[in-house]
């Protein structure tokens, strides 16, 4: 029987008033992804670190009239934090770990006051599309450095309740992240494969995103559907077979793309994923897996060499009734 002690136990969704609430209970995530909008003044419960991303509106107009404040930009910059200002950003999106909070509250002494709901969600398409619209919108906008704050450090504020008018409206195709069900063995690498493999490997180290997970790599070749179009943000559920063995020996809940290396010479197509540090105390034996791909209404018999998406609603009901198999 395989063991899964310490299991990660699901948020699912929940609404919450309590918005200080949520951000004290990730204060000491390992990585946060930020996308704020224009009002951010009081991030009293929550601190940058390096490697974070904070996604805010820091144009002249919001700066300005006291919407965002510079001395939090400068203190998120001083703590090595990724910063990027997008004019006219209204989104509140916050991606903790493998949680992500969608809501009405900005980080600002006002929604401390007001009652504001917050959607607190650990479903893996959902976090990772939360991330995926994060990553686009620093990509898409001004980077806020030294000497970005040195220049809106000397534009005068004056504080006033209107929202800044005149922004041009953007809208960010965030992209859909597809989950895949995919059947894995060992294989030996040629060697001259390895160079390309290791290139991929650089790149993939640089997106992970909890400090104590690792990367592994997959190997595809062949036309299939998961090898044509699966990208970074989306989610394999990986079904493992060990060498000389005729049926699986686990199931290893969702993980997300990190990066993918063609090798056009070799034909061959590298996926690196992230394993995160309870992967393989969380995984499923093939027999549960098998129960609970009935559970969820799945048709046909799940196989050992599958290659295939399967749809956001199975995807986040697999997730749902993993941990209590």
């Amino acid at each position: 029987m395989n063991s899964r002690v310490n299991r990660r136990r699901p948020f699912g969704f929940d609404i919450d008033d309590r918005f200080a609430d949520i951000l004290r209970t990730f204060q000491n995530a390992q990585n946060k992804r930020i996308d704020c909008p224009w009002n951010l003044q009081h991030p009293r419960y929550l601190k940058f670190s390096e490697g974070d991303i904070l996604v805010t509106d820091a144009s002249d107009e919001a700066i300005k009239s006291g919407q965002t404040s510079v001395s939090v930009l400068k203190a998120a910059l001083k703590r090595r934090a990724r910063i990027a200002s997008v004019s006219g950003l209204h989104s509140k999106v916050y991606v903790f770990d493998r949680y992500a909070v969608i809501g009405s509250a900005n980080l600002s002494k006002e929604s401390e006051r007001r009652t504001e709901a917050a959607l607190l969600t650990d479903l893996p398409t959902v976090v990772s599309s939360a991330r995926l619209l994060i990553e686009t919108l620093m990509k898409r906008g001004v980077v806020v450095d030294e000497e970005f704050i040195s220049r809106i450090s000397k534009l005068p504020v004056t504080a006033r309740k209107a929202i800044p008018s005149g922004a041009k409206h953007q809208q960010a195709d965030d992209g859909h992240p597809r989950t895949w069900l995919i059947g894995l063995k060992p294989v030996q690498e040629k060697e001259e494969e390895q160079a390309v493999a290791l290139k991929g490997l650089e790149e993939a180290e640089k997106c992970v995103r909890e400090e104590n997970s690792f990367v592994s790599r997959i190997r595809f070749r062949g036309n299939s559907l998961f090898r044509r179009e699966a990208q970074k943000g989306d989610v394999v559920i990986c079904i493992w077979t060990e060498e000389g063995k005729a049926k699986p020996s686990s199931v290893y809940h969702h993980a997300d793309i990190l990066h993918r290396e063609n090798d056009e010479v070799n034909d061959v197509t590298w996926f690196y994923i992230e394993e995160y540090p309870d992967a393989h105390e969380t995984t499923l034996t093939w027999k549960q897996f098998q129960k609970l791909y009935l559970q969820v209404g799945m048709t046909g018999k799940p196989s050992q060499w599958a290659s295939r998406e399967i749809s956001q609603h199975h995807s986040d009901a697999i997730h749902n009734l993993w941990f209590s198999q």
